[in-house]
């Protein structure tokens, strides 16, 4: 596997996360199998052959950071994953850190694209309680509006079935260093066909979600 990088972060942090600033990853890769076996579209055996390109791949991660005063901010995100080739790498699209509202590891594909916007505001900047021993003092609270969108296809598809979504809001407090807890909540759309996800028993595609997780904002 060989893969190259441009990469640029000059961003501003919150313990929560970035406030202001800019960040971008853009990869290209190639992965190549130098002693590989195929099965054959006749008999399904397996036959050796030489020295082959299995897969290349790009991706593109673009996030930007407007601030709208000293602690809040319009964060925006742009993904794009494409990988074609004998064997195609897949990308996740579903997950707190992706599509919101969605199962981990859910809507894998060879092509995703996905757009995270959201507004972040403090609520709470932070609370402290008087002991007879001393002070106890709480981390703050950082509230937040989002909207995602995004959608997932394999390279036999030839345009994406849907665009799946989420609106909602979310909370989210650092407990120190990278324990930033987050609670979203949140309501989930579609334009064209559902997406192609079990949920669990009790939950249904219309249904609030609630979602509690570890990890900065992206």
């Amino acid at each position: 596997s060989n893969y190259l990088s441009y990469v640029k972060d000059n961003t501003l942090w919150l313990p929560t996360g970035p406030i202001d600033g800019e960040r971008y990853n853009i990869t290209a890769g190639l992965v190549s199998c130098f002693s590989c076996s195929y099965a054959s579209d006749i008999t399904g055996a397996q036959v050796p052959r030489s020295a082959a390109v299995d897969n290349y791949v790009a991706i593109g991660d673009y996030r930007r950071y407007f601030r709208t005063s000293q602690y809040s901010a319009y964060a925006l995100r742009a993904y794009g994953f494409y990988s074609s080739g004998t064997l195609p790498s897949r990308a996740v699209l579903g997950g707190p850190h992706r599509l919101r509202g969605y199962p981990r590891f859910s809507l894998a594909g060879s092509r995703v694209w996905l757009v995270n916007q959201e507004w972040r505001f403090p609520i709470l900047n932070g609370l402290s309680l008087t002991f007879p021993f001393g002070d106890l003092r709480l981390p703050g609270i950082q509230g937040a509006l989002f909207t995602d969108a995004g959608s997932s296809w394999l390279e036999t598809q030839d345009k994406p079935p849907g665009t799946w979504g989420t609106y909602g809001a979310a909370f989210r407090t650092s407990l120190g260093g990278a324990l930033v807890l987050r609670m979203d909540v949140g309501r989930r759309f579609t334009l064209g066909s559902p997406p192609p996800v079990v949920f669990g028993s009790n939950e249904r595609f219309g249904d609030t979600f609630v979602d509690f997780f570890f990890g900065f904002n992206y």
